[in-house]
This record gives structure tokens, C-alpha cells and sequence, in this order.
């Protein structure tokens, strides 16, 4: 049995995110999961939510307006631009370094355990 109330408020999310990953297989072509699909999504999200700029305009403005600055455009293919580059210069330190893939395995072996963990349910799962 899960924490009281912790069912109703994970529903509205599942289904938002959902729609976003249904959204994102209408858009983009591939062998692509959920995971690919949404964590790419997340990842241009949060590059975005750096900019003071698009702060300042979010706070000033109705959700269609501040969509249709030029400034939200332009951020968000700098930040397209940014994870692409910045993915592919770790991935490319990773193939490269035996140093960093055994760090990155470290890191991901705490990650994916607890992920799994998450996911049968156990208590105490981060």
C-alpha cells in the first residue's frame, strides 16, 4: 500500500507526461523510447528555465504571449545547440577515457540499482 494521498497526486502527472511523450513519438522519427523521448524534452526544459531572460518574461505575460516572444524561440535552439554539444562531448570522453566510464559506471551503478529498487517497490528506494 502506498503513502495516503500519494496516488491521487501522482495521476494528473503520469497523465501529463503521457501526453507529452505521445506529442514528442508524433514529432521525432527512430528507434526511440519513452525514456529518450521525455529525458530530452526535461533536458531542453531545464537548459531553458537558465534563461533570466525567458524568467522575466514568463513572469510578465500570459502563457500565448510569452510563447510567441522571439526570445523563447531563440532559446530553445541555443539549447538544443547546447545539449547536443554537450552530450556529445561527454560521450565522447566516456568512449575515450577509461577514467571517466569507470566514474560514470560508479555513478550509474547507484543510480540504476535504486531505479530498479524504485520500481519493485521497495522501501527506502531514493
Amino acid at each position: 500500500m502506498t503513502e495516503a494521498g500519494s496516488h491521487v497526486a501522482r495521476e494528473p502527472e503520469k497523465v501529463y507526461l503521457s501526453a507529452v511523450i505521445k506529442q514528442m513519438n508524433d514529432l521525432f522519427e527512430g528507434q526511440l523510447t519513452d525514456a529518450d523521448l521525455l529525458n530530452y524534452a526535461h533536458h531542453i526544459r531545464d537548459k531553458m528555465l537558465e534563461s533570466e531572460t525567458l524568467a522575466t518574461q514568463a513572469a510578465a505575460n500570459r502563457k500565448d504571449q510569452f510563447g510567441a516572444s522571439p526570445d523563447f524561440r531563440t532559446t530553445m535552439m541555443d539549447a538544443v545547440i547546447a545539449a547536443y554539444e554537450n552530450h556529445k562531448t561527454m560521450s565522447e570522453q566516456v568512449m575515450r577515457k577509461e577514467v571517466v566510464q569507470e566514474g560514470l559506471a560508479a555513478i550509474l551503478l547507484d543510480l540504476v540499482y535504486q531505479g530498479f529498487e524504485k520500481r519493485r517497490g521497495r522501501a527506502g528506494a531514493v
